[in-house]
């Protein structure tokens, strides 16, 4: 029987194993490989909590493990489009910040034996941070499809697309981590 935290776990190999594989090999296929591991590491994030709720199996190490494992996954690829010239630095500096700080708190809460459980803002930012890894694939795929032809007229669509995605991700990750901050501070 697979457990949730063998899921996590599973996530964390996807998560290091996508970046690497961007980094080694600039190719189509590569492109399409790593966007189907990406699409698994989600399907097992659904899945581990689906499962550690059906099977009652809810842990304080699953609780920290399971976001940990989100923010390997993410900010793993975007550091990649940092270093593909698919993002500016400056794109993902708050939500690196924030991801940072936020998980910092969490494993020394963890080790006084308090697991903070991820909240719904948590989950609506990590919810555009994987749409906005999405529109950026969708960008890399076109350009690598393209073999770099001039295609200004037609990557002004994709571009759109992924400049929202990142905007999006960021305002969502910094109210979260708003909100995280003032919920601590409640506490």
């Amino acid at each position: 029987m697979i457990t949730p935290n063998q899921l996590t776990l599973f996530r964390v190999v996807i998560a290091f194993v996508s970046p690497v594989l961007l980094l080694l090999n600039r190719s189509l296929s590569c492109d399409l490989w790593v966007v189907f591991l990406f699409t698994i590491a989600c399907i097992t994030d659904w899945w581990d909590g689906y499962l550690a709720r059906k099977q009652s199996m809810i842990t304080g190490t699953g609780k920290i493990m399971d976001p940990i494992a989100d923010k390997i996954l993410i900010l793993g690829l975007m550091t990649v489009f940092v270093k593909l010239g698919l993002y500016s630095f400056g794109w993902i500096f708050f939500i690196l910040i924030r991801e940072v700080s936020v998980t910092a708190i969490r494993l020394i809460r963890f080790r006084k034996g308090k697991a903070i459980p991820a909240e719904w803002a948590g989950k609506m930012k990590l919810g555009f941070q994987i749409a906005s890894v999405y529109l950026t694939f969708f960008l890399l795929i076109f350009y690598d499809a393209h073999n770099g032809q001039d295609l200004s007229d037609s990557v002004m669509y994709f571009n759109l697309f992924h400049y929202l995605g990142i905007v999006l991700a960021n305002i969502f990750t910094v109210l979260s981590g708003f909100l995280f901050f003032k919920r601590l501070n409640q506490q």
